[in-house]
């Protein structure tokens, strides 16, 4: 059973600084705007909205695996085995193919949430 979250696999996010650099003019004016009003938000999650959403409703910590570089990447699927990252698809894709992948998503649904925010709505 899992009492307090921490047996739960990590959520994998990259740092917001690297994402913004791969928005064009107008998503990143939308995303000026959502971190002018959400300044603790510092990254953007790739995966794990469900087990985010699970633990913001029982006030838990959201334990994450942050990706700089690919070599963060290659060091979670090595992860995977011990059940510490779960196999996603964003372990198939380099860092900076993992920014154009949110760039696209963002580009067709062009609003920002935190993870609190997605979890009250």
């Amino acid at each position: 059973m899992c009492n307090r979250g921490e047996e739960l696999p990590l959520i994998p996010v990259i740092r917001k600084d690297i994402v913004k650099g791969f928005f064009d003019g107008g998503l990143l004016k939308k995303f000026r705007d959502f971190e002018r009003d959400n300044k603790a938000a510092d990254y953007f999650m790739l995966d794990g909205t469900h087990r985010t959403t699970a633990l913001a409703l029982t006030d838990r910590r959201i334990r994450a695996i942050i990706y700089e570089d690919d070599e963060d990447i290659v060091e979670a699927r090595e992860h995977v085995a011990t059940g510490e990252v779960l196999r996603s698809d964003t372990l198939d894709h380099s860092l900076e193919e993992n920014c154009e992948i949110l760039n696209r998503h963002f580009g067709k649904k062009p609003y920002f949430m935190t993870v609190g925010q997605k979890t009250k709505k």
